[in-house]
């Protein structure tokens, strides 16, 4: 996951309140992840961008904290203080397009402050950025981008909107009162995306108005509308059976159990699991539960599917909702409303980004095939690694040439091998490490990848032992001879390679 550059002051706080702000002093942080900024938070550090002049400060106060030595910041932040008091955090992100990265209720939330008639909602959004913000110009249209999707209906008009999350140069502070609510999704914007990104039409202002005048304005078929209000869900979904079609884009494995994935592959997040019914496998679904991001996950599939068939009707794209709303949601509290739903829909159709992977996977293993196996997936997935890194490297290794001259062009090139993984290479293809061919074609096992705390990647080696069937080795990725037919089944590795030892 990627990590970003933050000025994160010395002290916590317990109490906003009773903070010196002209005594706050901050100190410049590398390489924090997500969940190590929103700790952070969450025990009442404050936090502001990064500040320097000649150079990037390291620790710098509030006075030199100043327009002029401002830098650059990874994130933009909304100070969120005039929502409505029933409204809560979740209800409000759910109408958001772009989910903040980290959302968390500041201090005085559901407070009513001295000048203040009634309480309010105060939350603080913080979006984090893939690049540095660089200038006040570049921020500030982020800013009003991002401001230009959020749902004006949860704001009291009685209340005048704070607006200090537009300046670059703004500090905040966390909230370490027990009752603080906080949501960390972990994803992190293209700054190019937010800034090509032009508003649409409003959605429906009030998500509770009936289904009636909703789909007036938006031709849904009468007679649809009326069946989903009417029937059973499960009688809806049976009678449209023939007409929609419920799709989820699915993984599609190759022989060897996986496949890769690229930068722009979607599929609708929803969760299965392998159980055995009389004696035969069976995929079921695992049902999300309140608190699990329900609404917002089916927005999100809502938007995947519109991708993956840019021509769905509203009607389909609502039919297949209701069928994840079924199977794959536990709606026994009623929350999941057939308004709500429809809400989604309209919502999933007008927006006009791109859903994509939030972390982005090289490859996904197939559970099924390692239960037919007999191995784990994290076997599989080392055994992957292995063959996917031995193809990058047959793309430039020169077999003419020895592994040390190989090694220099590596390194000359920036690409990071180590001198064992092309060693392992050689012998796993059959080509002398010295640049020549090969006599004796017959390979003896290698088992430089079986470590015991160290990584998987090639670069430690440990040799093999007499008395390696006394030795206990953890699971390893073992290399495509192994996984020959005549090997596949042998659960231990250790005693393949004693097995093919003796017979050497």
């Amino acid at each position: 996951m990627r990590n970003f550059t933050i000025s994160i002051s010395e002290n916590h706080y317990d109490d906003k309140n009773a903070i010196d702000w002209g005594k706050v002093k901050y100190n410049r942080i590398d390489d924090l992840s997500i969940n190590n900024i929103s700790t952070l938070i969450k025990e009442g550090h404050c936090f502001c961008g990064v500040y320097g002049n000649d150079t990037i400060f390291d620790t710098f106060t509030v006075t030199q904290k100043t327009e002029a030595n401002w830098r650059c910041s990874y994130f933009v932040a909304f100070d969120l203080d005039n929502i409505k008091n029933n409204v809560s955090i979740t209800d409000f992100l759910d109408g958001l397009p772009y989910k903040p990265t980290i959302s968390y209720t500041t201090p005085n939330c559901s407070m009513i402050k001295p000048n203040e008639t009634k309480a309010y909602t105060r939350i603080r959004l913080l979006y984090f950025f893939d690049k540095p913000i660089i200038s006040k110009s570049e921020y500030q249209t982020l800013y009003d981008k991002i401001r230009a999707t959020f749902n004006d209906t949860y704001f009291d008009i009685e209340k005048t909107e704070d607006k200090c999350g537009r300046s670059p140069y703004q500090q905040y502070s966390g909230n370490a009162k027990k009752d603080c609510k906080m949501i960390v999704n972990e994803c992190v914007y293209n700054k190019e995306e937010i800034l090509e990104y032009k508003p649409i039409s409003k959605p429906i202002q009030d998500t509770e108005k009936p289904i009636q005048d909703t789909e007036k304005r938006h031709k849904i078929d009468d007679e649809f509308i009326q069946n989903l209000n009417t029937l059973k869900p499960t009688d809806f979904l049976s009678y449209y059976r023939d007409k929609y079609e419920v799709f989820f884009k699915k993984r599609e494995y190759n022989d060897d159990g996986f496949c890769l994935i690229t930068e722009k592959d979607v599929e609708c997040d929803v969760r299965w699991k392998w159980v055995e019914i009389n004696g035969t496998k069976k995929q079921v679904s695992c049902k999300r539960k309140d608190g699990q991001g329900r609404r917002h996950k089916l927005f999100c599939n809502a938007k995947i599917r519109c991708q993956l068939k840019p021509q769905i009707s509203i009607e389909e794209l609502i039919y297949n909702l209701v069928y994840e709303r079924q199977y794959f949601n536990d709606n026994s509290d009623g929350q999941l409303k057939n308004h709500i739903i429809v809400q989604i829909a309209l919502d999933a159709m007008k927006a006009t980004y791109q859903m994509t992977l939030k972390k982005h996977k090289k490859f996904e293993t197939n559970e099924l095939y390692c239960i037919d196996n007999g191995i784990s997936r994290n076997q599989l997935k080392n055994i992957i690694r292995r063959k996917l890194n031995f193809e990058k490297i047959k793309q430039w290794y020169d077999p003419t040439k020895s592994v040390k001259d190989n090694l220099k062009f590596a390194q000359n090139n920036n690409i990071k091998v180590g001198h064992r993984t092309l060693y392992n290479y050689c012998y796993e293809i059959g080509i002398s490490t010295k640049g020549e061919k090969m006599k004796d074609t017959k390979i003896k096992a290698e088992i430089s990848d079986i470590l015991s705390d160290n990584k998987v990647d090639g670069t430690m080696h440990q040799p093999m032992q007499e008395n390696a069937i006394q030795r206990k080795y953890k699971p390893i990725s073992i290399t495509e001879w192994v996984m020959a037919d005549e090997y596949r089944k042998t659960c231990k590795l250790w005693q393949t390679f004693y097995a093919i030892s003796k017979a050497i």
